[in-house]
């Protein structure tokens, strides 16, 4: 600053370490600003690679689930297997009697040319292309895939006749389905693979099942309050949105209908949306409950559906591939608090048969809830 003939000059002193710093920070961030288009396409290269990485086609990883499969009776000698990958440098000559050959997934020429139910199991990394994996395989023969996609996987199995004999944890879980009888199951796929929520993705369904409360490994002491998580509240104020109905379905006895319904109306958060409501009753039923049939013929695809029903009708929609169907599920399974029956005179199950069910509806996906009286 100058005045008249005077000059005043105004000095701040800064350590030199500040300095160092400071100047260290700046050129970072240069070369960040600068190099970041170059980053950007080895990135997702890496992630490409990490993902294959898990995959069930690892050239490590295959032979041990093959003799794993083999060790447990799923694969003998002299079966002829095909591998279908996205890679053509997957080597599958490496063990003794079996015939087996790749293909690429795109190679859709070469698939066409192959005839219907020659292989005795198929090796897939994605089951995306479900219809040509189904047509190649034999009746009793076994399909095997990584679980890194579930909505492929649900697909699948809403598709097609197959049920699950093998589980093993190999970094990623592995799958193996056995076919149990030709072409499709009819009406089950038109209602899943459209399904609003259960059609999103593996992700975001995975995000909302991690949020729901956790399971109660002992059995609770009466009295113990419901602290449900539910499901609207997990995926945001707008999630009931854009549904062409929003449904209720209590399943149970006749007397306790008035009861579950009133509590569906104190506590679920409909989020200012109107749900209709229905009862089962599973006692008119002479024989098991038909729960499935009813929601086949009355659940549509852009439906939101929440159900309380006990661990027998549940049973009966997982055995007949209609819990799909369901969006949350408040699961009522009556254990062995009392000896004997309770005081429904319906049968009581061993708490850990209890747990069973509650962890195969969560490996499939469903928002289930333990419910307690």
């Amino acid at each position: 600053m100058e005045l008249g003939e005077s000059r005043t000059i105004l000095v701040i002193r800064v350590s030199d370490s500040r300095v160092l710093q400071i100047v260290a920070r700046s050129l970072f961030l240069a070369i960040v600003i600068v190099t970041l288009p170059m980053l950007i396409p080895t990135i997702r290269s890496m992630s490409r690679m990490s993902e294959s990485d898990i995959n069930l086609l690892r050239s490590e990883a295959l032979p041990v689930v093959f003799r794993d499969l083999a060790d447990q009776g799923h694969l003998k000698n002299g079966d002829k297997g095909l591998v279908l990958s996205g890679r053509t440098d997957v080597e599958f000559g490496i063990f003794d009697g079996v015939e087996s050959e790749v293909v690429k997934e795109s190679d859709l020429p070469r698939q066409e040319r192959i005839r219907d139910g020659v292989f005795d199991f198929v090796f897939a990394s994605s089951l995306e292309n479900g219809a040509f994996i189904d047509r190649v395989t034999k009746t009793g023969g076994l399909v095997v895939s990584d679980l890194t996609d579930y909505r492929s996987t649900d697909l699948f199995l809403g598709d097609f006749d197959y049920k699950i004999v093998y589980v093993r944890q190999f970094g990623s879980t592995v799958l193996g389905m056995k076919k149990v009888g030709p072409g499709k199951r009819g009406s089950s796929k038109a209602h899943f693979r459209n399904r609003r929520l259960l059609g999103s993705t593996p992700y975001a369904r995975k995000l909302a099942l991690k949020g729901l409360e956790d399971v109660m490994l002992e059995p609770p002491t009466e009295g113990n309050a419901k602290n449900f998580r539910y499901l609207p509240d997990l995926l945001g104020d707008d999630s009931l949105s854009g549904y062409e109905k929003r449904m209720f379905i209590n399943v149970g006895s006749h007397d306790e209908k008035k009861h579950s319904l009133k509590w569906f109306l104190n506590n679920y958060p409909t989020k200012n949306h109107a749900f209709e409501t229905y009862h089962l009753n599973v006692a008119a039923y002479r024989s098991r409950p038909r729960v499935s049939d009813w929601l086949i013929e009355n659940v549509q695809e852009h439906d939101f559906v929440v159900m309380k029903a006990e661990a027998g009708a549940v049973e009966e929609m997982v055995e007949r591939k209609a819990m799909h169907l369901v969006d949350e599920l408040f699961l009522e399974c009556r254990n062995q608090w009392r000896d004997g029956e309770d005081d429904t005179g319906k049968n009581t199950r061993a708490y850990w048969e209890c747990l069973a069910l509650y962890g195969r509806l969560i490996d499939a996906g469903v928002a289930v809830h333990q419910w307690w009286g």
